[in-house]
């Protein structure tokens, strides 16, 4: 399912119950952040897979927190995209090699 807004999205998920999403952070009703707590904490198995144009330190301190399985930045191409997917179907977490040292980091400290 595909919808336009963070509530759909939320309801579609509700429905669906999918083994994959793939939110963009900026969304009208809520954004991408709010959704993968939600639905890390409803389903916790889900896989989520944030798509935004947008990779700063933030943007991936948050992703850490709300543990999201992967990120990928929507300029790097469909391919990408698709490899991302993949990892994520087979259980793997996927996130772009340049930041890969900062989510471990991350990771760490908030382990602590």
């Amino acid at each position: 399912g595909a919808t336009g807004n963070g509530g759909e999205g939320i309801k579609k998920c509700l429905e669906l119950a999918p083994g994959l999403v793939i939110i963009d952070l900026h969304l009208p009703e809520m954004n991408g952040f709010e959704i993968l707590r939600l639905l890390k904490t409803k389903f916790p198995e889900i896989k989520i897979l944030i798509f935004t144009g947008n990779t700063s330190q933030q943007t991936i301190e948050h992703a850490v927190r709300g543990n999201a399985d992967g990120l990928i930045n929507k300029i790097s191409g469909l391919e990408n995209l698709e490899k991302a997917i993949h990892v994520l179907s087979e259980d793997r977490r996927y996130f772009p090699p340049a930041i890969v040292d900062e989510v471990v980091r991350l990771r760490k400290k908030l382990s602590n």
